[in-house]
């Protein structure tokens, strides 16, 4: 149980420590008129009527600024969204799942 707690402090603590790579993509966030975007785009992303139900359009517009600003595989993107703090944050992805 104590290691646990020392674990969510360590977490918590992490959480907090600003990166040059957060700073960045904080930048990015401020600048990005997401919901401007969203609304452009959201006619023209499929609808899930058949096959796989589509991820969730901002996910996949924040996966796709990532890609580019990095210059990153599909490959290599998913795994940095996985690993990097900054970049699942920027997602809104919980990288512990």
């Amino acid at each position: 149980m104590n290691k646990q707690i020392t674990l969510s402090v360590f977490s918590d603590e992490l959480a907090n420590v600003r990166t040059k790579k957060k700073e960045f993509l904080a930048q990015i966030n401020r600048l990005v008129p997401w919901e401007e975007w969203i609304a452009e785009i959201r006619p023209c992303y499929y609808k899930g009527e058949r096959g796989n139900k589509p991820y969730e359009l901002e996910l996949m517009l924040r996966i796709y600024m990532l890609q580019n600003l990095y210059d990153l595989s599909d490959m290599a993107t998913v795994a940095e969204v996985i690993d990097s703090r900054a970049f699942s944050e920027f997602c809104g992805v919980d990288s512990d799942n």
